[in-house]
């Protein structure tokens, strides 16, 4: 099936679907045509009511028809600053994108707080910060405070 992809400015994009498809293969899709990275794409279907796509989901189960517009909400991701607050209080502050991966925020700590990478605990929002995970999958943004525990040893 024939979809459109709306940019806000209005330009538009047609592709050509298979309703199976998942929406991060919609994404990829998109930043084919648009080379617009996909973890910068917000997509929200208009079909009356305004429903943002998930990732893992499906267009059919979205109810995606050959008459559906897509709106494509371009992210920002220009860099942010985070704070970091060590268990002693000290607070630092970092300037990240959002896309950074935990590893390389570890990584940076590490050189400036001289803490080696495993034995990092990140917290934001009571969640702990995960390898192999991007910081924007946290909900990290611009000002967020990040808490620097260290891990305990076994013995």
């Amino acid at each position: 099936m024939r979809i459109q992809v709306k940019f806000i400015t209005g330009s538009v994009v047609d592709l050509e679907v298979d309703p199976s498809i998942q929406v991060s293969q919609l994404k990829n899709m998109i930043f084919l045509k648009t080379q617009v990275p996909d973890h910068q794409q917000r997509l929200v279907l208009q079909n009356g009511n305004r429903v943002e796509l998930s990732d893992e989901q499906r267009l059919c189960q979205f109810n995606v028809t050959s008459s559906s517009t897509i709106l494509l909400i371009v992210k920002d991701n220009s860099p942010i600053q985070v704070f970091l607050k060590n268990e002693k209080g000290k607070i630092s502050t970092h300037m990240v994108q959002p896309s950074d991966s935990v590893t390389s925020f570890k990584e940076r700590v590490s050189r400036q707080e001289g803490v080696p990478p495993n034995q990092q605990r990140l917290l934001h929002e009571g969640k702990q910060l995960e390898d192999g995970y991007k910081l924007s999958d946290y909900n990290i943004q611009a000002e967020s405070t990040i808490f620097l525990l260290l891990r305990l040893r076994g013995g």
